[in-house]
């Protein structure tokens, strides 16, 4: 849940393990600030939240 104009919003995120295969970063669309590709143990490092560093520990599990 987030504040827009004083409005709470509520949202879902969904989360996907994928392995880069080719494209660009460049390609993505305008809602996005930025888009970058991290090894896993980094991403976890970067997180900027917990909830978002725990669903990255579960993925690695799974890969492990």
């Amino acid at each position: 849940m987030y504040v827009w104009d004083d409005v709470r919003v509520r949202k879902r995120v969904h989360f996907f393990l994928m392995r880069a295969t080719g494209g660009r970063l460049a390609d993505h669309d305008e809602e996005m600030e930025d888009v970058r590709w991290f090894p896993l143990d980094r991403a976890v490092r970067v997180a900027a939240y917990e909830g978002e560093r725990e669903v990255l520990r579960r993925a690695a599990e799974r890969l492990a």
